[in-house]
């Protein structure tokens, strides 16, 4: 690639993260979510929800739609994710096939930082006990939401996953804890071990080799403290496989957004629920006001200075290929002119002159 394309490329916005996702604490893919649910797709929607956020029926209660704030259709993100658990068939979670593995991670604190944490390594079969000094899991859940609805949701994500759970037990020290990481997510006012000093925000790291710290211990609002569970389930598991505290790059959220929202365009009135929620029928109909932000919006992008502006997509890199492709494309139909009829005569009568 030339210095002339890589600047032709450099500032490409095309494929990158939508407003709502950069807003989203989990930077969930709104689109790909919206975009099932407009073509009547719950249970998948469904999937692609539980996946980034590990429990659904909990977060379609606390989910604080800072997405809204980047969305010029308003959409109601908190009432599409309420359909998608309320029509869903099946809301357990998947299981895989996954050899057991021996190492251990114990977890300090059963509230939704820790059992999201727990939820994730033990989906892939590592040994996890959960320690909480309450009688119950949940947290500071239980302050906002209803008891059933906390262990029903916990109920469908650890189906048929394999942990130990110790309630009544508070761990006032980590040094007698016979496990290769800790993930410290005690609560607000809780236990930090001295370990706050250092704390790495992105990959929930501290200053002590296998030990992991976040959730509302470090964060002020629910939503934020989800993502650290999530954060340190991966950052963990890279500390076992390769012993390293900087955590998995490709992981750690982005909110910086380059791709503006687009404005200027049409957006039907907001749909209203018949009943307590969205119908199939109604949250299809809210879907379809996305508006799919995209760099190929006539009002948005790189204006005169991008080839193809307000044209249909044509993938990352796409550009490049054609500059690269160019010469072989010349050099082919110079081969196919000489192999069409009467063109070796001609050659032969030109070089005998």
């Amino acid at each position: 690639m030339t210095a002339q394309d890589k600047l032709h490329t450099a500032g490409c916005i095309q494929g990158g993260q939508p407003p709502c996702t950069c807003g989203c604490p989990l930077n969930f893919d709104i689109k790909k979510f919206i975009t099932k649910i407009r073509a009547g797709n719950l249970q998948t929607s469904y999937r692609d929800l539980a996946n980034r956020t590990v429990f659904p029926g909990i977060v379609c209660h606390i989910c604080d739609q800072r997405c809204m704030q980047a969305c010029p259709a308003n959409l109601s993100m908190q009432a599409l994710e309420q359909a998608c658990v309320t029509h869903v068939r099946n809301r357990d979670a998947q299981t895989w096939a996954l050899p057991k593995k021996k190492q251990r991670v114990a977890i300090l604190g059963a509230g939704i930082a820790g059992m999201a944490c727990a939820q994730k390594l033990a989906t892939k079969k590592y040994e996890v006990t959960v320690y909480d000094r309450a009688d119950q899991t949940g947290g500071n859940l239980r302050q906002i939401l209803d008891e059933s609805i906390i262990q029903a949701e916990f109920s469908h994500q650890f189906h048929n996953l394999d942990y130990t759970l110790l309630l009544n037990h508070e761990v006032r020290t980590t040094d007698h804890l016979d496990q290769d990481a800790i993930f410290i997510a005690t609560g607000s006012g809780g236990m930090d071990f001295g370990l706050r000093a250092g704390w790495n925000g992105q990959s929930m790291a501290t200053k002590k080799a296998g030990v992991f710290l976040g959730g509302m211990l470090m964060r002020e609002n629910r939503m934020d403290a989800l993502a650290d569970g999530i954060i340190a389930a991966i950052s963990i598991e890279r500390y076992l496989l390769v012993a390293s505290m900087s955590g998995q790059q490709e992981s750690f959220y982005s909110h910086e957004c380059t791709l503006p929202p687009a404005n200027g365009r049409e957006i039907a009135t907001p749909v209203k629920a018949t009943g307590d929620g969205y119908t199939k029928e109604e949250a299809a109909e809210e879907a379809a006001r996305c508006l799919l932000c995209d760099c190929t919006e006539s009002d948005r992008g790189g204006g005169d200075e991008c080839p193809g502006y307000g044209a249909k997509p044509r993938g990352p890199g796409r550009h490049q290929t054609d500059r690269l492709l160019r010469p072989l494309r010349t050099l082919y139909r110079c081969v196919r002119r000489r192999r069409e009829p009467g063109a070796a005569d001609a050659g032969k009568q030109a070089a005998s002159l």
